[in-house]
């Protein structure tokens, strides 16, 4: 994050007092301090002379290229995933055992799959109920991994409860027919925290 405007130069590499007072800039409210692009952007047609501004602002020949560069930025990625209208053809992917990470573990994913209008796969070896994760994200999207277990009752009760809990579908994994040893978890004696089991 770039919080102060003054190290933007003007054409010929120093500070453009004539664009206006930087001092107002720097200090004045929080739209004023840059985060994004569009902040510096903005900014920097304050601080920036004409020429250099016209520079930097311009394409070759009619713009077209340029217009529609930016315009590409515009367009809606919106479709549908199952029938389920999305934001975006992206998903979450289900990651394990999320509060080891964050205490609001895959509730804190779910709302923000909510937040961004997309689907969530909730793995199998989560740390929150699916139940408690619906009721915290009331509208999102959630799909559960599932891996089919030994005992097929622990399987068929998980589908129930994602079922019960409006789940729009189950993603099967089937490329895992044991656990692997993975080295590093065994060379640092690695258990689940007591209060994630």
């Amino acid at each position: 994050m770039i919080s102060d405007p003054d190290q933007l130069v003007d054409s010929h590499g120093a500070h453009n007092e004539s664009a206006g007072d930087a001092s107002q800039i720097k200090n004045g409210p929080a739209e004023n301090t840059i985060v994004t692009v569009d902040d510096l952007h903005r900014i920097a047609l304050l601080k920036l002379d004409a020429t250099v501004r016209d520079y930097y602002e311009s394409g070759a020949d009619m713009e077209q290229t340029l217009r529609e560069n930016v315009e590409a930025f515009l367009r809606s990625l919106k479709t549908t995933m199952l029938g389920r209208e999305v934001n975006m053809p992206v998903g979450i992917a289900p990651s394990a055992m999320q509060k080891m990470a964050h205490a609001d573990g895959e509730c804190g994913t779910a709302n923000a799959s909510q937040e961004a209008g997309t689907v969530m796969i909730l793995s199998t070896l989560c740390t929150i109920s699916l139940e408690e994760i619906r009721e915290k994200a009331p509208d999102a999207i959630l799909w559960l991994q599932l891996y089919v277990f030994k005992n097929r009752s622990i399987t068929e009760d998980l589908i129930r409860r994602a079922e019960c809990s409006n789940f729009s579908a189950i993603v099967l994994t089937v490329d895992a027919p044991t656990w692997g040893q993975r080295i590093v978890d065994v060379r640092n004696r690695f258990t689940i925290p007591e209060n994630l089991s």
